[in-house]
């Protein structure tokens, strides 16, 4: 797909009366997307942008970084730059993929929070930005 046959598919996937859109994201900081051949931020931007023209909150449902994975890249420098872009251009709800799956561990899989500290810390700095955490209301 072009980068605006992909945008004019996404937006038709959310007919009426659904009012949110979900999409999943996954990158590094090198590497260039199957759409258009735009840097992973560059794509998540204009999704988001896209989204935001249509007039309807985005969730991002599943977050991750493929090469380096996970497993190679205890900074998660590619996730957490994601977080700050996300954060920047005001998506307020976002879900790291934390499904174990076996097959996954060399992949996708975060090994636990001590493994990944920085991530964990601007996870927390994310949640403290959009959620009520002091009150439970999330």
């Amino acid at each position: 797909d072009t980068v605006r046959e992909y945008l004019a598919d996404l937006l038709e996937s959310q007919p009426e009366p659904l009012d949110v859109f979900s999409i999943h994201v996954y990158g590094n900081t090198t590497g260039k997307n199957e759409v258009g051949g735009l840097g992973h931020d560059d794509f998540l931007r204009i999704r988001i942008h896209a989204v935001r023209a249509a007039r309807a909150p985005l969730f991002i449902g599943e977050l991750g970084q493929t090469d380096p994975h996970f497993q190679q890249d205890g900074q998660a420098l590619w996730t957490r730059s994601a977080i700050d872009l996300l954060d920047a251009e005001g998506v307020s709800l976002i879900a790291l993929w934390v499904w174990h799956f076996p097959w996954q561990d060399k992949d996708f899989n975060i090994p636990n929070g001590a493994a990944q500290p920085q991530l964990m810390e601007r996870v927390r700095q994310f949640n403290d930005t959009y959620a009520d955490t002091e009150t439970g209301n999330e």
